[in-house]
């Protein structure tokens, strides 16, 4: 990739089109609005392809096999239905993608990296080279080696690694793929990321779409076989396949997925909330569920059914703090002090109120939640982002005021340009406006070298922020290049030491 020496205009473009994180940013916006079109516009015989598939495997393999029962902690929930979820994630996905093109490959260490091509002998052979690895194949995560990882560490810990480029043309494709068969079988999707979403599929494996007979309340479909079927066609249209979890609840899904890796699928059984009462006195109650037979599908012996009193209890007290949603380094360091390292070590060490006393009420309320494998949080099946934002902090090398004018100006117009089609939660429509401008700028620290040990990155950054309030909502090109240059010059730094410049527009209204 080169720099902003080549023109700033030319590199925004050539930076946006090979950046991973900007296509991962951009990707999860245009995914939810794919979902949102496929609600409104998927023909009505595809929308019914999941209904009719289990409608014929209970027909073929008949009731008891395609059905399991689970049954509510206390008799008073005897009446509610358990929720089931599936988190679906593509297996090393940039990685399989990639080795579609490359079968010669297969079986190999592998990791997907950029491909410096203005010095390709040194990133194919140095150990030092500070290349990330963005994706790697589970022959390299044998040797240690790690999703983002330096290319010159991961090579010493495995020499023989081999690297392929980012393929982003042929990652759009698979993906979109991927959302539009599992839309084929639930609309009721929260996108995730280009290879992970999360589906609810309560009403699709409610026994009364299959059957007049009145079916017990815990009685589902069993969702593994809408698993092996969805994961058949992801594999059969794109080469690559993919993981299923299933849980009742958010975070027992996600670690369902997370136990059945790779390519295969399992069920955690376990709590999910549910409201009681009437009217605008509903409480959240939490029901514990457990498995009431052995039965299940015929031809499915790899599938893996856990409950939360048993081993899938041993698997969650066994897990990092830090895999769990939400918890970041600090909490993560915050709890070291008290011995605590694994969501086994909490539940046994700290009660809720100690807990709330280190961390805050409703973040020791929320972990101490999490331990016990309880989530009450819902899937969002229409989000819709709170702000628009473009950001550039790789090979930015400016030289005077004129040049940081021009990059400035390149990078409000991407910023307009993603406000222009911006969904809304109204109507659908496209288009946004923003009323307040948040600048962010990092600039090369005084008693750092001008050029970072990373090749074209930005170092060891001083960061400034500013805030500007604008009179009117707006996306103008202009208006808002002359509102980021007056901050810029207010900050004043010298031009060659800008390293990077983030620009985010909050408040949006909709456009006229």
């Amino acid at each position: 990739m080169t720099s902003t020496h080549s023109g700033p205009g030319n590199y925004l473009a050539n930076f946006y089109a090979r950046s991973r994180l900007h296509h991962l940013s951009t990707w999860a916006s245009d995914l939810r609005d794919l979902v949102r079109s496929l609600r409104g516009n998927l023909p009505e015989s595809e929308k019914r392809l999941g209904q009719d598939f289990l409608a014929g495997e209970v027909e073929r393999l008949g009731w008891e096999a395609t059905t399991i029962r689970l049954k509510p902690s206390t008799p008073s929930a005897s009446r509610l239905r358990p929720p089931i979820l599936m988190h679906i994630d593509m297996d090393c996905f940039f990685v399989s993608v990639c080795l579609r093109s490359r079968p010669d490959l297969k079986g190999q260490p592998v990791a997907v990296t950029h491909s410096r091509g203005t010095r390709p002998s040194i990133e194919s052979t140095a150990a030092g080279s500070f290349s990330e690895v963005a994706s790697c194949s589970y022959e390299a995560r044998k040797f240690g080696i790690k999703n983002g990882m330096h290319l010159g560490d991961a090579r010493k810990l495995c020499p023989e690694l081999k690297t392929v480029p980012y393929d982003f043309e042929a990652f759009h494709s698979v993906s979109e793929q991927l959302y539009k068969i599992v839309a084929c079988f639930s609309l009721n999707i929260e996108a995730v990321s280009c290879d992970e979403m999360y589906v609810d599929l309560s009403d699709l494996l409610s026994p009364a779409n299959y059957s007049s007979e009145v079916a017990e309340p815990g009685r589902i479909i069993n969702p593994f076989l809408l698993g092996s079927e969805l994961r058949r066609r992801v594999f059969e249209a794109t080469g690559c396949t993919a993981t299923c979890g299933f849980g009742t609840n958010r975070l027992l899904t996600r670690l369902a997925t997370v136990k059945a890796k790779p390519n295969n699928q399992a069920f955690l059984i376990g709590a999910s909330t549910h409201s009681a009462g009437a009217g605008n006195k509903l409480t959240p109650v939490d029901v514990v569920w457990h498995r009431a037979d052995e039965g299940g599908p015929a031809g499915l012996p790899d599938c893996l059914i856990y409950e939360m009193e048993g081993e899938g209890r041993n698997y969650l007290d066994s897990l990092p703090i830090s895999s769990l949603p939400g918890i970041g380094r600090s909490t993560a360091e915050r709890l070291l002090t008290k011995h605590v390292t694994t969501c086994g070590d909490l539940r046994q060490k700290l009660s809720l109120p100690q807990l709330s006393n280190l961390l805050g009420a409703k973040t020791g309320k929320r972990l101490y939640q999490l331990c016990q494998g309880k989530d009450s949080s819902d899937l969002m099946l229409d989000r819709f982002a709170k702000s628009v934002s473009a950001e550039i902090n790789y090979g930015v090398r400016l030289a005077s005021w004129p040049e940081v004018q021009d990059f400035v100006s390149s990078l409000v117009f991407e910023l307009a340009s993603r406000m222009e089609h911006a969904a809304t939660d109204a109507d659908d429509r496209l288009g946004v406006l923003g009323r307040t401008l948040v600048v962010r700028l990092l600039t090369r620290r005084a008693d750092q070298p001008k050029e970072a040990v990373k090749f074209m990155g930005h170092g060891i950054c001083d960061t400034w922020t500013r805030t500007v309030q604008l009179p009117t909502p707006t996306r103008d090109v202009s208006f808002l290049t002359s509102q980021c240059m007056s901050v810029l010059r207010r900050i004043n730094p010298d031009p060659t030491d800008i390293r990077g410049v983030s620009l985010r527009l909050l408040k949006r209204s909709m456009s006229a």
